[in-house]
């Protein structure tokens, strides 16, 4: 159900500098979660004009922390959720949505798998029913932290491992297919840390994979780091960009001249041992312009962090983030607006926050004007952290958030509870109906209850359809000639679908 908050807490968005823009036609902080830590790391619009949220919630699901999936209407009224996990530990870290309108929900889990932690994927309906999962790792520890949907429906999913047998980690990249079949699984590294924090298909139609990079300086610690692969996963070209010490990009967006915006942190620029904010832009490899956010008039500092940006449709970046050094509690939402040809809007950031921690993961931009951002609140909704949205038509400075009439406090308590069916790392469903291909690869076996009609379709390894079939239950049927190639069968019935991959050796 919904209920207005009770506003009991002091919010307050300081600026360090002038007004950021126009008065707000609309300001909404919604709030979703439980009894427990509950934590959104992502938010994406969907192609129905609602938002689909991925994080972790300690409130419902099956351990300790699962992953939490929040599918909301253009109004952010929940439509439906879940928690996927098992009975350990499950962090969710991204969503995209598919061309069949289902979703992948991106993150790691210690429950599945064979490592510590391996990289997780789970692919959900329209609805939220689960339809498969996966891990993919070795021994150590391995994360999925963000991915992009390629133009024929297939999917590259990014992060690091750590079970590649080289020191530290690598960057990896999986490449999947509209099944979920791995087409390929590659590493990209050197001699010191290497990750991918996400992935964006470029204007060009172009991968680029961005994140940290330890392996191309002499110091070993992580720089910006760009990479841009072709959809073999090849590398074509790579940037990085840092000082003497830890520099790393947390999230890139493209703007209209061609260019990059790197949101981020770094320690270098005050050689801190705390994390200045820092943003770039970036075009052709050649740095455009470098700004920095943390340290106090002072010159002292916490931690500080970009998170996301984005080119508005007037040229100006609406950017996102959290700050410990300003603001009024131990961590602050940063929601600002700058220029994107020189950050000439005074060099400033907005703030907003309550007495104790809140933090702001993902920025995007509102349907029709404005932005959405996504984190973690522990001032409003409970005395734990619960996920946040906030909506704004466009940013400004509120002198006195808490007292401003246009800002509305909405909160949801979801009802999960502990009822989420404990995934098995191997078959989310026990499926009514099987087939095997024989090892000629010409002809299938289907068994099943006789009652039910199914329907036989082959795809190749792009998703193209080649071959379909009205098939009997308990049958063996000849595949006509396909070239030597790799191929996926799927098996379907009015009440489950399966399908495998399999291989043809031409004679």
């Amino acid at each position: 159900m919904h209920k207005i908050l009770p506003l009991l807490l002091f919010l307050l968005i300081q600026s360090i500098g002038g007004n950021l823009g126009a008065q707000a036609d609309s300001t909404v902080m919604y709030t979703f979660g439980g009894t427990s830590e509950d934590v959104g790391r992502d938010i994406i619009s969907t192609r129905d004009k609602g938002y689909l949220v991925t994080g972790s919630t300690g409130s419902f699901g099956n351990g300790n922390s699962d992953i939490y999936v929040l599918k909301l209407d253009s109004a952010f009224t929940k439509q439906w959720s879940i928690a996927l996990g098992g009975p350990q530990i499950e962090t969710g870290y991204k969503g995209l949505q598919t061309l069949d309108g289902g979703y992948l929900i991106l993150g790691s889990t210690n429950s599945f798998g064979s490592g510590g932690y391996d990289a997780y994927v789970v692919k959900l309906d329209a609805n939220g029913a689960v339809e498969y999962q996966e891990t993919y790792g070795g021994a150590d520890w391995d994360f999925f932290y963000g991915g992009a949907i390629l133009p024929d429906g297939s999917s590259i999913l990014v992060g690091e491992t750590n079970s590649s047998g080289n020191d530290g980690s690598e960057a990896f990249a999986v490449k999947v297919n509209v099944f979920g079949i791995k087409v390929w699984e590659k590493t990209y590294g050197g001699t010191a840390n290497d990750l991918f924090r996400g992935a964006l298909i470029t204007s060009s139609n172009m991968l680029l994979c961005y994140g940290g990079s330890g392996s191309h300086n002499t110091d070993k610690n992580l720089d910006h780091y760009l990479m841009f692969l072709n959809f073999d996963g090849e590398e074509q070209d790579k940037w990085t960009f840092g000082g003497e010490l830890e520099d790393g990009t947390n999230h890139v967006s493209e703007t209209s001249d061609g260019s990059f915006l790197l949101s981020g942190y770094s320690k270098s620029p005050q050689m801190s041992v705390d994390k200045d904010a820092q943003m770039l832009k970036v075009r052709n490899d050649t740095l455009v312009w470098e700004k920095n956010a943390g340290h106090n008039s002072s010159g002292s500092n916490n931690n500080d962090e970009f998170y996301g940006s984005f080119e508005n449709s007037d040229g100006n970046i609406f950017y996102t983030g959290y700050t410990e050094t300003f603001g009024s509690g131990d961590a602050d939402i940063i929601l600002s607006v700058a220029s994107s040809g020189q950050w000439d809007i005074a060099g400033r950031a907005g703030t907003i926050g309550g007495n104790v921690e809140d933090v702001s993961y993902a920025i995007i931009k509102k349907e029709n004007q404005g932005a959405v951002v996504v984190g973690s609140t522990r001032n409003f909704g409970g005395i734990y952290s619960n996920i946040f949205v906030l909506a704004v038509d466009s940013v400004k400075i509120f002198p006195d958030f808490y007292g401003d009439p246009s800002v509305s406090f909405i909160h949801f308590e979801d009802t999960l509870g502990q009822d989420t069916t404990l995934l098995s790392a191997d078959q989310v469903n026990t499926p009514s109906i099987s087939f095997f291909v024989e090892s000629d690869g010409k002809h299938i076996q289907i068994s099943g209850l006789p009652a039910e009609d199914a329907f036989l379709q082959v795809y190749n390894l792009s998703g193209q359809l080649v071959y379909e079939q009205e098939v009997i239950m308990n049958s063996r049927i000849a595949l006509p000639f396909l070239e030597s190639a790799v191929f996926i069968g799927q098996l379907s019935t009015q009440n489950v679908s399966i399908h495998k991959k399999f291989q043809v050796l031409s004679e």
